[in-house]
């Protein structure tokens, strides 16, 4: 599951954001994420699940991820795209 690949590269925690039309298709593919991430030792609240409406929620938990370089780098691209979305 490519998800899981971007933990091996180093990054510390993903954000999905899903749209209400494919939120249940998503939160399927969370969960067993997350059931994967449990069974190979990591804790599965580095994985999230959130819809549009909760993008202020989103930046707080950007700040309490713990920062490694590419975790660091990922997280200020994602604050920069949330400021200044891409119409």
């Amino acid at each position: 599951m490519w998800l899981l690949s971007l933990f091996s590269s180093g990054i510390d925690g993903i954000f999905v954001i899903a749209c209400d039309e494919c939120r249940d298709l998503a939160k399927g593919r969370v969960e067993y994420a997350k059931r994967l991430l449990k069974e190979i030792g990591l804790e599965e609240e580095r994985l999230q699940l959130y819809e549009p409406k909760e993008i202020g929620n989103i930046m707080d938990r950007i700040k309490a991820i713990p920062k490694n370089r590419m975790g660091l780098a990922l997280m200020e691209q994602m604050k920069s795209e949330i400021r200044n979305p891409k119409s």
